[in-house]
């Protein structure tokens, strides 16, 4: 992915899904029909065939996919890698089992509209943002 790219430092995992959460929260609202392409990662309580598999998820699932994907355990945050990234490459999170966060994004004016949100800029602690 070209464009900007965010790391946050680690943080723990309560904080991390409340990132991810607040991130849905903002790409609802931002962009309420886009499509986004979910993977699972290491970690995560599936198959491991099944680990970096796209998965479609439009944007008024997303925040039910994520919630499912804790609640069954087969995501937990901090110890398991997830990708949540808009379909044409303008918004990307990509979760790491170390309890770090990476935001990226060809549209640069996107990246930064989520991250001055209150309730992801309060959990995330990125460098040079």
């Amino acid at each position: 992915m070209t464009g900007l790219v965010l790391p946050s430092g680690p943080i723990n995992a309560r904080e991390l899904e409340s990132a991810l959460f607040a991130i849905c929260g903002v790409a609802k609202s931002i962009r309420p029909s886009a499509v986004w392409v979910a993977t699972y990662g290491y970690g995560c309580g599936i198959h491991p065939d099944l680990w970096y598999k796209p998965m479609a998820v439009h944007t008024n699932l997303l925040m039910s996919f994520l919630r499912s994907s804790i609640d069954q355990r087969i995501f937990e945050p901090g110890f398991a890698d997830m990708s949540l990234e808009i379909h044409s490459g303008e918004f990307a999170a990509q979760v790491s089992h170390e309890g770090d966060v990476q935001i990226s994004g060809s549209d640069e004016l996107l990246v930064r509209s989520v991250l001055v949100v209150p309730a992801v800029a309060c959990c995330l602690r990125f460098s040079g943002a």
